[in-house]
């Protein structure tokens, strides 16, 4: 046997295969993998290579795990439609280092900054509420602005004093104008 492969029997009569130089088969001290059950085993740095082309890797390099992908779209799916794939632990941060689409629903659960950009809408948004940074609010249409009060008065204030109140729930076919202040 060479000297960079060693056979060695567990307590349970079963055989460790240690491979040395897991590096495109550049035999390195250091580097092995270890075939022990069902697990595979690398060392930092150690590379698993998938494709004719190693298309995709996945690896640990002592700090940081990766999985890269050069060739066609990388996928994380399930084999069945409408097993949920979770990414992260529920304390964990995600982060999307570029663009993110979302073909079907989003739910957003918790507390949300959208940051410094612009979102594009194409259907409608459903909020309770809207606070800004200390910046204008402008809404532009290039058709009407509809406001919708159910609870019949839409209430203009000037950092939280009520200045103007237009009443529409008041009598049939009479809406009131109400200045709050002088």
């Amino acid at each position: 046997a060479d000297n960079d492969t060693s056979f060695t029997a567990d307590t349970d009569d079963q055989i460790d295969i240690k491979i040395a130089g897991a590096d495109d088969f550049q035999f390195t001290a250091n580097k092995f993998s270890t075939l022990s059950g069902s697990n595979q085993e690398f060392a930092d740095n150690s590379v698993a290579k998938f494709g004719a082309s190693q298309d995709m890797t996945i690896f640990h390099d002592g700090t940081d795990s990766l999985i890269t992908n050069k060739t066609g779209a990388m996928k994380i799916a399930t084999e069945t439609s409408g097993i949920a794939v979770t990414i992260g632990h529920t304390t964990s941060e995600t982060t999307v280092a570029d663009n993110l689409t979302v073909t079907g629903n989003l739910t957003v659960g918790g507390t949300t900054s959208f940051g410094d950009f612009d979102i594009t809408n194409v259907g409608s948004i459903a909020l309770d509420s809207i606070t800004n940074d200390g910046t204008d609010i402008t809404l532009d249409s290039s058709n009407d602005i509809v406001i919708d009060a159910e609870g019949g008065n839409i209430e203009f204030k000037d950092a939280g004093t009520l200045q103007l109140t237009l009443d529409m729930d008041g009598t049939a076919g009479a809406q009131v104008i109400k200045l709050g202040v002088d």
